[in-house]
Formats: structure tokens, C-alpha cells, sequence
């Protein structure tokens, strides 16, 4: 049985249950649609940190990198010779097998006798589950797979003795074969939308070109957010709706340059300095210079009064001038 052949189950609880559906992205199939039994789903999403320690400061510097998605899923597959026949009973296994076989990487002949393998694609997946798992769109709709890769796929037949069941071969003779397997694998997701939120009309929209509110679970509600109006010829947004569609109003006669008034006394302005202290200067120049690209200067004297001066913590000097 070769990875485009389709297996037509025998299977009669087929109809009764959901499918999980599998496609294989490096292979030329349509995938597998699994009955399963006891479908177990759980999802981490897990934000990613770049912690960075400083002298001097507390807390490490947070640096964001990204958000993982990851899934486990877990199932079982049963068919027995009683209820689904001996055709069902094999193809409960020949399921499991094809699934193992696609975790392989697919390779293309080359060389002068195409005898030689080079690597062409890695196992790559779409999964989808009723509306639990899969990559929803916007307005509802169910959409397509989610796509990931699958890590740590494991099955259990448990004791042999107390699960079997009775296959047909192909030579016509009955072999034993399981009547259940648990199956359980992880799933690691590629956002295949862009995921985060965009201000639109004022509000914040959470994938507004790919998802909507539909993830991770489908809800079947369209989100689309509004589109932003296009302002009017030579006013800025601002401008346009304090004018609105009013002509400007025209100078009256007579209105010249506005009257002088008395000068009144400028007031103190008030001047910031910041001085590097002793510990800083003790520090070597790229030391100092590390901790200022990063935003810090621990070290700085003045009046005590503990404040961001340029967007760095420390002390700052006050005087009036």
C-alpha cells in the first residue's frame, strides 16, 4: 500500500463518531479521516522571554520573543470482527500504520540511476476537529487545517492477550490483530495568520486579517473589524472632524494684527543635569557604555530625588534659573 492510496474502511462505526482529519504536506495525499473514541484535546500557549541580568537593577530586563502554540492529543481507535468484519478490523490497523509511516521525511530519486535518495521535505501536518482544532476564518467559516509538526507520536495495545480481534489477509486466512489502540501525540503549531492585536475604528481587533475572534476555537461569528473612513482632501482627520462639512468661516473687515499686550515676566525654568557617580566612573568605558545602551544609569548624584531623566533611572539636579 503505497502513501496516495486511499483506504476505504470497512469500519461501519466510521459514521458515528468525529473524524480526525491529517494531512501530510510533504506527501502527495489527501489525508487520513480517523473515527476516534475518547478524543482528548489540550492546548498550552506559552509567551516567550529573553531574560537579561544587570548590575544594580532588581529585576532582569524583559525582552519579548514570541508566543507558542502547542497541542496534545489523545484518542482511541477500536473496531472488532462482531461488529465491523474482519475488513474493519484490518483497516483499524492499516490506519495506525499509515499515520507512523508519514511521520518519515519524503526523498527524491536522483543520480544517473536514480538509485541515490536526496532528502526533498520533512513530515509536515494539517490537523482539523470539528470546530476544537483547525484554522478557523474570520467570518466563521470552518476554514482549513491547522499546520504544525507532530513530536513524540506514541500507541499502546496494552496486554495482547485480552485485545484482540480477527483480520482477513489478503491470502484469505485470519490473523490476530488489535482490537484497540490508544494513540497520543504532540502537536507544535506554525501560525499559518498573523496572530496579535491592530487598532481599527478605534477599538482593538485580535487577528484581523486571518483569525478574528475565532481562535483558538471556532464560535462561528464574524469579526470583520470597520473600515477606516478615507479623510477629506486637504484636512487631516483631526481637522476634518472638528470642521465637518462647514465652509471656514471668513475674517471680518476690519481685523487686523491682534493689539499688543503687556510683556509679562518670564517665569523660572527649571534645569536638569544628571552626573555620572563614582561607581559608574569606576566602571570600565564599555561597561558604561553596555549599561547605556541598554537604557540604565544606575549611578547618577544630584538632590536625591529618585527619578527617569532621558528615559534612564537615577538621581536628578534641580536648580531655577
Amino acid at each position: 500500500m503505497g502513501a496516495g492510496d486511499i483506504i476505504t474502511t470497512k469500519n461501519l462505526k466510521k459514521q458515528m463518531y468525529k473524524m480526525l482529519e491529517i494531512q501530510p504536506l510533504h506527501l502527495d495525499h489527501e489525508g487520513l479521516h480517523i473515527p476516534v473514541l475518547d478524543f482528548q484535546l489540550s492546548q498550552q500557549f506559552s509567551p516567550s522571554y529573553k531574560k537579561e541580568e544587570v548590575y544594580g537593577r532588581m529585576d532582569p530586563i524583559l525582552t519579548y520573543s514570541n508566543t507558542k502554540r502547542s497541542v496534545r492529543i489523545g484518542f482511541v481507535c477500536q473496531a472488532h470482527h462482531y461488529i465491523d468484519g474482519t475488513g474493519g478490523v484490518v483497516d483499524n490497523v492499516s490506519l495506525i500504520n499509515l499515520l507512523t509511516q508519514m511521520l518519515y521525511p519524503s526523498y527524491e530519486n536522483v543520480g544517473k540511476d536514480k538509485k541515490m535518495a536526496l532528502l526533498k521535505a520533512p513530515p509536515f501536518f494539517k490537523l482539523k476537529y470539528g470546530q476544537y482544532l483547525g484554522s478557523y476564518e474570520q467570518d466563521g467559516s470552518p476554514g482549513g487545517g491547522l499546520t504544525g509538526v507532530i513530536t513524540g507520536f506514541s500507541h499502546n495495545i496494552g496486554k495482547p492477550a485480552r485485545n484482540y480481534a480477527y483480520g482477513e489477509a489478503s491470502s484469505g486466512r485470519h490473523l490476530v490483530l488489535p482490537r484497540e489502540i490508544k494513540c497520543g501525540f504532540s502537536f507544535d503549531v506554525v501560525h499559518d495568520k498573523e496572530v496579535g492585536w491592530r487598532k481599527k475604528g478605534g477599538k482593538y481587533y485580535f487577528s484581523h486579517d486571518g483569525y478574528g475572534s475565532n481562535f483558538p476555537y471556532n464560535t462561528g461569528q464574524k469579526t470583520t473589524p470597520p473600515t477606516p473612513e478615507k479623510p477629506k482632501e486637504g484636512l487631516s482627520p483631526g481637522q476634518k472632524d472638528a470642521a465637518g462639512d462647514k465652509k471656514p468661516a471668513a475674517t471680518p473687515k476690519g481685523a487686523g494684527t491682534p493689539a499688543k499686550t503687556a510683556a509679562t515676566p518670564a517665569k523660572p525654568v527649571k534645569k536638569t543635569e544628571s552626573k555620572v557617580g563614582p561607581h559608574a566612573q569606576a566602571m570600565s568605558a564599555a561597561q558604561t557604555r553596555q549599561l547605556r545602551v541598554q537604557g540604565y544609569d544606575f549611578d547618577v548624584i544630584g538632590t536625591q530625588e529618585e527619578g527617569l531623566i532621558g528615559g534612564k533611572w537615577g538621581y536628578q539636579t534641580t536648580t531655577n534659573t
